[in-house]
């Protein structure tokens, strides 16, 4: 509702919106000291917002971007994408906070997977601006 009422449809800005806070969340996480359970409740449920959030708008955009006729290979495709990280991420994530022993590190990586996804989102943001232009 927020993306159709208030961006109009712009599923991108949704996106972005929500990978930025996902990822000021996981690096709050991961550089705040030993802080007590209220301080971190707020931080976590807009974490739990955020990437639990995101698929509506994630495969409507996925089917989007493509003619009508490949809305299937392009939800198959991107669901495929999506579950593989959903496989290879978490103990990505478990490993790393093995090998350092402190959760920091764990919180990081997510932090740098977001950037990666706000790299690939303002890309095609920029790509589809430009198309609309023409």
């Amino acid at each position: 509702m927020i993306s159709d009422f208030l961006f109009n449809g712009n599923r991108v800005v949704i996106l972005l919106i929500i990978t930025v806070l996902t990822a000021l969340s996981s690096i709050t996480l991961a550089l705040i000291p030993n802080v007590s359970f209220w301080t971190i409740v707020p931080i976590v449920v807009i974490f739990g917002f955020c990437v639990s959030g995101f698929n509506g708008i994630w495969m409507n955009l996925a089917s989007e971007l493509v003619p009508r006729e490949q809305a299937g290979i392009s939800s198959g495709i991107s669901i495929t994408m999506g579950s593989m990280g959903a496989v290879f991420i978490p103990p990505l994530y478990g490993y790393t906070v093995d090998q350092t022993s402190s959760f920091t590190f764990g919180w990081l990586l997510i932090t740098g997977l977001m950037v990666m996804v706000l790299s690939m989102l303002s890309y095609l943001a920029m790509v589809l601006k430009r198309k609309a232009t023409i």
